[in-house]
């Protein structure tokens, strides 16, 4: 009586506004915490372009929204984001500088480059940024001088080359022009708007100045319009291969300012590559005279054709004597069409790579335009296939129409159509391959060191980067170690799980080493299963450039992963095609996918899971498809996609869109399974499920088979379903837990634990909870049982025990939840409501606005709670649904616009914001959102229950109405000494009402001592060993307007903090996070000897892993940290929650990133350990369909977490002297083209005629011959007409403007 005397004492002040504390402003401070981003996982959004610099050996990705990232050595790896919004098309690397340019839409070219802050860290900085560097480029008609011409229009960058003297970048525009934009070496580095000199028209090479040398009746036949073509002639400085989309190409020598030789065709152009010489492979008996490159041009047309020039008599003369006529060439043969003779589309892209057994030839596009027009295609061949292609296609044609009417007679023989080839590029190595990519490509570059063969083909496709390995026979793809696809299908959900048990990861290694990651299904599937095809590549990652040394005592190295560190971090993600991908995490953005599983092989009338190839598997098809990458968006049947995914030790439970629950165990056999059907629904009439279909389980998995006698060997563990509940209706599943279920808490029954758990079979039980837009229910599941013919145990299936039903007891609510997803239509009409009566508000207002005077009563009898405070109420009974007053007649009234007698007059020092009151009839409020696992709270049983029941646990129970439920479990003791299962009961106890009716959030127990958050599914340690609970917790409730922490078993209110009512912003997520506490010893050490230490072991080792000294939870400090819609990240105290900091985490504009922030859950209840992190700071956002960002919250000062500090390299460049000096030292290398193919003009009997000075001319021209990757940076109208979409607009987010790059 007393307690509850005082407790209204207590509440007196909460009344009356001036008692009330006044709030501080909610302002982004971030001074004594900080949000860092650890690094970028998986495949960004809308990227536009790719490049590569075999000198530091590092790879540059473009997206479209202006977002750069570089990798080099796993676990190296940099980003930046540029601050102006536009379209950017294209990146470059200005070979062996760290520097790299960018070029826009609008032709703004920016200035990249690799800077080291320190002497263990570096970062990517703008230089300088050149607006329109082609605003002195008018287009000026043919013969037309400048003064007269009053319609000038400003032409645009359609090629793009880096000249080989390093001082200049070569442009060309969409009017023919060709300038270059030359580095401004006299200005002081200081100044970054300096940098780079913009082009002027008299240093241009325009149509006139090209078409002026040459004769009248030879022109007429010639246009130059759009450059599509730059590229410098490799072993040639100063001569410069200009081709234009008109189909003609022309080799000008910049030094003596004239045209060289005219290549002209009918049809346009769209790419061209340099060949070697005479394209003949390289024997073992060398010739006096290697082949070399820039001998011979491929060119690529817009029909489809591939034509070789020779250029052996061109360039050899002095070099200051114009003729005068440029001779007009001709191709070697006739153009090729590799995929003739019917129309095809056009070749965009070609390569000429160089490698040991011939020359490898590379095109895009080129696919017969009525059969494959529809087709993303790169092929490969080597050998003799361009010309048997074009013959083998006349034969089949000739076939097919032969066959059609029916007249063997007339029928020709393949004999009599075959003929040699003629472009013979090696005829002893014929491969050809046409890779078919599930999305469109973007770009391609090839990958190679200098002094060797091109090792890898890297293709840029919109959703996925595919690596093709070109130095193992049959050309098998690779799996790259960042830039991975996560959405192989759509992602549906996704959870990190951190500090793994070291058996499950070893148990998920071997699994996916044996039935491969990728799974036996879809297209990962189908490359490793198709003998043809290749397969997956053992090649190490090719690709090292950088230095990195990864810290942390939680990395072990993968037998599979070669020397990539990786964590005992687990990222979960759920796919709608129903499956659920393990992937490994590592810093830098490295990903690998360990195990794949395949839900919905255990249902019946589900689309066909083996992908197919879309080809004939006949070896003799033409063209010779072969699917490549991972990337298949295509599902028929939603009801498999994936919804929740929860791990706790070694059990996984799996929710999916059809009312699925499957619990998942690691098991070296595959148990009976028997569905159970848990039946939610209201008793009332008026309700009928009128949504999708529900599944039905195949009948393959419930009857007994016989083990194979062949299979000698056992077959390792891996994931089997010992558990599969249907819900009813079936709707999709919005909140799932489990617990492994054991009672040795109960010292007298101890003694059965070996029979009642271990059992035959292995397995553990299963306590678990699953909630859905109707209602939740409590399943348990037993011990699974083998299914073979040893076993003679029937199995059982699992045992619903409760199911309650949640939807408001009205026809409205019933209608809306018996329709699906059809509340979301509920939700249209109630704001086009409020719209209108928003309207009619400030109608109303405007009209009483000048004879409103507040009156002021003392009278607080008819005040409404809601508008004065809000308060908790707790009750054994639902709250009514009906209000006394009208929502919006309420509002009027608390915001002051209309006069009301009995309202009080809220102080102007008043910081809180009303916030309306919420429905509580719709269908909506059913949802359930969370459930957590706490300790007995009620010792009772209900009065009309046995007295043998015996108190194990409390299962809470969150709500979208703002409410939390508590039931209570029991165990029936006499169940406990028999051989039966044991029997569990769950009665209603009590309910906690929320007056604000925020939906709940998170439901979390937190120790009262210490403020350590426990696990949701672990009751065990709450509990001693005589079955009494001690060391009661904390609940802490957070819905999405207020946090509160309740007391327990009381469920008392102890500390409450308001978020919306003072931020304005609703709360997203939230978690209890642990901050490492220093002691003064480890503060006092000098930030020095760290940064040495590291550069010693730098130095020691380019890639190792050195642990660190564990971290205790007693050095912890536990704080509340959650986010809201504003895109800021809160950090309150425990257990006060005092707001201590605010951080700006995401853009407010980025919806999906907003609403995808989840925060990381440890893997293991184990609490024994004392290096174990029950709070991690981690946590995880979608950037991209495909993409997702980890980021770590720390204090200042400090640069990680407790299991940050793994995803914080310390990493360094590799040292690049003078330029000069090394391209000197490179171009030695490249004297012979050995197996490179890689040609020095020094080794010819001509080289005297080019005396020119040892500059970075040498090695700039053998690396872009080695790449060859000029036809990347030339923008085809087509390929950049497919890039830029004028009507999109592409914003650029500021969210890498609080961003700490560590990688």
């Amino acid at each position: 009586m007393a307690q509850k005397i005082f407790q209204s004492f207590r509440r007196i002040p909460g009344h009356f506004p001036a008692f009330r504390k006044k709030e501080e402003p909610c302002d982004v401070q971030g001074s004594r915490y900080r949000v860092a981003v650890c690094s970028d996982y998986g495949f960004p959004s809308k990227p536009t372009s790719v490049a590569y610099d075999p000198v530091i050996d590092m790879l540059a990705v473009l997206t479209r929204d202006g977002n750069i990232y570089i990798y080099g050595k796993p676990g190296i790896s940099f980003s930046a984001v540029h601050e102006t919004n536009a379209q950017y098309i294209q990146v470059v690397f200005l070979t062996g500088s760290r520097k790299l340019v960018t070029l826009t839409d609008s032709d703004d070219m920016y200035l990249w480059e690799l800077t080291s802050v320190s002497q263990t860290s570096s970062q990517l900085t703008q230089r300088s940024c050149l607006k329109r560097i082609t605003s002195q480029l008018k287009s000026l008609p043919s013969g037309v001088p400048s003064s007269s011409n009053n319609n000038e229009e400003t032409s645009h960058v359609t090629a793009l080359c880096y000249a080989s003297d390093g001082r200049s970048i070569l442009i060309g525009t969409d009017n023919g022009w060709v300038a270059s934009v030359r580095l401004n070496t006299n200005t002081a580095t200081d100044d970054f708007t300096k940098f780079w000199c913009l082009p002027s028209a008299d240093d241009a090479i325009n149509p006139s100045r090209i078409l002026d040398g040459i004769s009248p009746d030879r022109r007429q036949r010639l246009r130059a319009d759009a450059v599509v073509v730059l590229s410098e002639r490799p072993g040639f400085p100063g001569q410069l291969l200009i081709g234009y989309n008109s189909g003609l190409s022309l080799l000008f020598d910049l030094r003596s300012d004239r045209v060289m030789a005219l290549l002209p065709w009918q049809h346009g152009l769209e790419a061209a590559a340099w060949c070697g010489g005479s394209g003949q492979p390289n024997r073992s008996n060398q010739t006096p005279h290697q082949p070399q490159l820039g001998m011979r041009l491929l060119t690529a047309h817009s029909d489809g054709s591939l034509g070789v020039w020779s250029l052996r008599e061109i360039g050899f003369g002095t070099t200051t004597i114009s003729p005068i006529q440029p001779p007009l060439l001709q191709m070697e043969e006739a153009p090729s069409m590799p995929y003739g003779p019917f129309p095809c589309k056009l070749i965009s892209k070609v390569f000429w790579l160089p490698s040991a057994l011939g020359g490898i030839t590379v095109f895009v596009g080129g696919m017969p335009r009525a059969t494959y027009g529809e087709r993303h295609t790169v092929s490969i061949l080597r050998g003799s296939n361009i010309d048997q292609a074009a013959n083998a296609s006349v034969v089949a044609a000739r076939l097919a129409v032969a066959a059609e009417a029916e007249d063997d007679d007339e029928i020709p023989e393949e004999s009599s159509l075959s003929a040699p080839p003629i472009h013979v590029f090696d005829s002893d190595a014929p491969e050809h391959v046409c890779l078919d990519l599930p999305s469109s490509l973007v770009d391609l570059v090839p990958v190679g060191s200098v002094d060797g063969p091109v090792q890898i083909l890297v293709l840029l496709c919109e959703e996925e980067m595919v690596v093709i390995d070109l130095i193992t026979s049959g050309w098998p793809f690779m799996r790259p170690p960042y830039l991975t696809c996560l959405h192989t299908t759509s992602l549906t959900t996704y959870n990190l799980i951190t500090q793994v048990s070291s058996t499950l990861l070893s148990n998920l290694e071997a699994a996916g080493a044996y039935y491969g990651p990728e799974g036996r299904f879809g297209r990962g599937g189908a490359i490793a299963d198709n003998p043809s095809g290749g397969g997956w590549s053992s090649l190490p990652w090719p690709i090292q450039g950088g230095h990195a040394l990864i810290n942390g005592s939680r990395l072990s190295t993968s037998s599979l992963g070669g020397n990539i560190l990786y964590t005992d971090d687990l990222l979960l993600t759920g796919h709608e095609d129903g499956s659920v991908a393990f992937w490994r995490l590592s810093a830098g953005g490295c990903l690998r996918r360990i195990y794949t599983l395949y839900t919905a092989i255990l249902f019946e009338d589900v689309s066909q899971l083996d992908h197919p190839n879309g080809v004939d598997d006949d070896g003799d098809a033409w063209p010779p498809f072969r699917q490549a990458g991972v990337f298949d968006p295509f599902m028929d049947d939603s009801r498999v996609a994936i919804q929740f995914i929860y791990l706790v030790d070694n059990t996984l439970v799996v929710g999916g869109a059809a009312g699925q629950v499957i619990v998942y165990q690691f098991l070296n056999f595959t148990p009976c399974i028997e569905p159970a059907i848990v039946t939610i629904k209201k008793s009332m009439p008026g309700f009928q499920w009128k949504g999708h279909a529900p599944l039905t389980l195949r009948k393959c998995f419930s009857d007994k088979f016989t083990a194979n006698p062949e299979q000698t060997t056992p077959l390792p563990a891996q994931l089997q379903a010992t558990g599969v509940i249907f819900v009813q209706p079936p709707a999709r599943i919005t909140s799932l837990l489990l617990s492994e279920f054991e009672l040795t808490h109960l010292k007298e029954f101890s003694q059965n634990q070996t029979n009642n758990i271990s059992g035959d079979g292995g397995g553990l039980q299963i306590l678990l909870a699953l909630g859905t837009p109707h209602g939740f229910g409590v399943v348990f599941v037993p011990k699974p049982l083998p299914n073979n013919d040893s076993n003679t145990k029937k199995p059982l299936p699992p045992q619903p025990l409760l199911a309650v039903s949640t939807i408001p007891d009205n026809i409205d609510a019933l209608q809306e939840a018996a329709a699906g997803e059809g509340w979301a239509r509920r939700r249209t009409r109630e704001l086009k409501k409020s719209l209108r009566d928003s309207f009619r508000r400030l109608k109303r207002v405007r009209s009483t606005k000048s004879n409103f005077q507040p009156v002021v009563s003392a009278s607080t009898a008819n005040v409404s709670r809601a508008g004065i405070r809000r308060t908790v109420t707790q009750s054994n009974r639902a709250a009514p649904n009906q209000t006394d007053v009208a929502p919006l007649d309420e509002a009027e009234r608390r915001s002051g616009r209309v006069p009301d007698e009995n309202i009080l007059l809220i102080s102007q020092y008043n910081v809180e914001r009303e916030i309306c009151d919420r429905v509580q009839d719709t269908a909506n409020v059913a949802i359930i959102s969370c459930f957590a696992f706490g300790p007995p709270l009620f010792k009772s049983s209900p009065s009309n229950a046995r007295p043998t029941l015996h108190p194990v646990a409390t299962l809470f129970i969150g709500t979208k109405a703002g409410t939390v439920k508590l039931y209570s479990i029991f165990v029936d003791k006499t169940t406990l000494n028999s051989s039966v299962l044991p029997k569990l009961q769950l009665y209603y106890s009590r309910e906690l009402i929320l007056q604000h009716r925020a939906p709940v959030l998170s439901l979390r127990l937190i120790d009262a001592k210490s403020n350590m958050p426990y696990s949701l599914s672990d009751y065990k340690h709450y509990i001693s060993d005589s079955g009494k609970s001690h060391n009661l917790p904390v609940l802490s409730v957070v819905s999405e307007e207020q946090i509160r922490l309740f007391n327990l078993p009381n469920l008392h209110l102890k500390f409450k903090a308001r978020i919306t009512a003072i931020d304005g912003y609703r709360i997203k997520s939230a978690s209890v996070v642990g901050f490492r506490i220093h002691g003064k010893t480890s503060s006092s050490l000098s930030k020095e000897s760290t940064v040495d230490s590291a550069c010693g072991d730098l130095e020691r080792s380019n890639t190792s892993g050195i642990s660190v000294t564990s971290q205790t939870n007693q050095n912890c400090e536990y704080s509340f940290v959650f986010t809201n819609v504003g895109g800021q990240a809160v950090l309150l105290s425990m257990p006060q929650l005092r707001r201590m900091d605010t951080l700006h985490l995401l853009d407010s504009h980025d919806v999906v990133a907003v609403s995808s922030v989840v925060f990381s859950q440890p893997g293991s209840t184990n609490v024994n350990n004392s290096c174990y992190v029950h709070g991690p700071a981690l946590g995880l956002y979608q950037l991209a369909p495909g993409q997702l960002t980890l980021f770590d919250v720390v204090r200042t000062g400090q640069k990680a977490s407790l299991l940050g500090v793994s995803y914080r390299p310390i990493y360094r460049l590799s040292l690049i002297g003078n330029t000069n000096a090394n391209m000197k030292t490179l171009s030695e290398k490249t004297n012979s083209i050995g197996d490179s193919r890689i040609s020095n003009r020094s080794v010819l009997s001509t080289s005297q005629l080019h005396n020119i000075s040892q500059t970075s001319s040498v090695l700039s021209s053998s690396v872009q011959n080695q790449s060859n990757s000029m036809s990347s940076h030339n923008l085809s109208d087509s390929i950049r007409n497919g890039l830029v979409s004028p009507s999109s607009v592409s914003c650029t987010s500021d969210r890498n403007n609080h961003r700490d790059r560590v990688s």
